[in-house]
């Protein structure tokens, strides 16, 4: 007896669209796992879709031609979709530009810990956004070197030296305008630390807000530059609420032509296109965790 499909799983069942988050790429390279919130979708959208296309070299011989097989050429993935919520942050990111600079605030974030004694308090690194006039907080990665168990040097691995201490009390790194790099508290460092130590960290500055209002902020037209690297994660939810899949796109690009159609009778639906670029360790942008998947990947939970 021969019957047509049955469905052996209703729960697997896709049914709606899926919700695209946007986040800096560079700060969460690293991360394999999801790694964006809900707090960065980009809003309500029309449409979805994931896309992935590969191209293939087939080779052909005997008479009459018969092929022997094919070896894949190149490969591409990307997300698309169509967004109904014109915002600066949106518009922006449309036109290539990182919105999520700017919607984001100043962040620390531990990289290694390479000691076999000395550990750290829980009174965190501090940075700020910038508000206050004292406070120059970067993109960086941060190595506080120990020459002895309370004296050391602090290097960024793009400002370079920055800061030699002399015992453990709260050090404050400034830049050229007297602007705070960062600010680790007294005793920050416990245990006991040797020479040779060191303890990594991560900077992020956070914008300027240019992008986060909904109805403020601006930008130029007639400068487009190549677009910024941006993390996107296309997060499907199926029909029982509970199951989702994932699209982890590490290192993407904006590719789209912006039009923005305004109608007597329907929303605006500008499409837009998430075009995933190499994030492996082959680029200086990428890492090593993707070298086996570097477009990306997708995730069932």
């Amino acid at each position: 007896m021969t019957h047509g499909p049955i469905t052996k799983n209703p729960s697997a069942w896709a049914l709606g669209l899926m919700q695209i988050r946007v986040g800096p790429s560079l700060t969460n390279i690293a991360n394999i796992a999801p790694a964006l919130g809900a707090v960065n979708s980009i809003g309500a959208l029309s449409d979805t879709k994931f896309n992935a296309s590969a191209e293939f070299f087939k080779q052909m011989s005997g008479f009459p031609l018969r092929e022997d097989g094919a070896i894949p050429l190149s490969e591409t993935a990307s997300i698309s979709g169509s967004y109904k919520e014109i915002t600066p942050f949106n518009v922006a990111m449309a036109r290539g530009l990182d919105p999520t600079a700017s919607a984001a605030a100043s962040a620390i974030e531990d990289v290694a810990v390479n000691t076999s004694a000395g550990t750290t308090s829980t009174d965190p690194i501090a940075v700020l956004d910038g508000t206050p006039a004292d406070w120059g907080v970067i993109d960086d990665e941060w190595t506080v070197i120990f020459a002895t168990a309370t004296t050391g040097s602090i290097f960024g691995k793009a400002t370079g030296h920055v800061h030699d201490f002399t015992d453990l009390t709260a050090m404050e790194p400034v830049d050229g305008s007297s602007n705070k790099y960062f600010s680790i508290p007294s005793a920050f460092f416990t245990g006991t630390w040797a020479a040779d130590d060191s303890y990594v960290f991560y900077t992020t500055a956070g914008g300027d807000d240019t992008y986060s209002s909904v109805h403020s902020g601006s930008f130029g037209l007639g400068g487009l530059v190549a677009p910024v690297d941006i993390r996107v994660e296309g997060v499907y939810t199926f029909p029982n609420g509970i199951n989702t899949q994932t699209y982890i796109l590490p290192r993407a690009q904006v590719e789209a032509n912006l039009e923005l159609g305004y109608s007597s009778d329907s929303e605006a639906t500008p499409p837009i296109i998430f075009s995933s670029k190499n994030a492996s360790s082959d680029n200086a942008a990428g890492n090593a965790v993707w070298d086996a998947m570097p477009l990306g990947r997708m995730i069932w939970a």
